[in-house]
């Protein structure tokens, strides 16, 4: 069984693996993601999947979190999507996250824009 290898920073070690999913080749995680994985691992694999795979997790994700919520279903979505491909790659312990947009006020930025929309509605 392989595990990510993850030290913290503190300890000048770099994380054996980073994999990031993200969906679409737009994904505003992508640059930021390049950037940690640059600084904090030794190999940095990137998936970058297709609407089509996206309906088929967004689908599992419902049924196994047993929610409706927007923001939960596109996270965890994207979240199942690693999980599983790092099950399927032999690995035995991941972190998961929503990435390293977050320090970049993305996240800010896309909650605003969902909320708008949902107003418009």
């Amino acid at each position: 069984m392989k595990g990510l290898g993850m030290r913290s920073p503190e300890d000048g070690l770099k994380a054996v693996n980073i994999m990031t999913y993200n969906y679409g080749p737009d994904a505003p995680d992508l640059a930021p993601a390049r950037e940690v994985a640059g600084k904090y691992s030794k190999r940095h694999v990137e998936v970058v999947f297709a609407h089509e795979k996206m309906l088929g997790l967004v689908e599992q994700a419902v049924q196994i979190f047993k929610t409706f919520d927007p923001a939960e279903i596109r996270n965890s979505a994207v979240a199942l999507a690693g999980i599983k491909q790092a099950k399927n790659d032999g690995y035995s312990k991941i972190m998961t996250g929503d990435g390293s947009d977050e320090d970049r006020k993305d996240f800010l930025r896309a909650t605003a824009q969902l909320r708008a929309a949902q107003k418009a509605q």
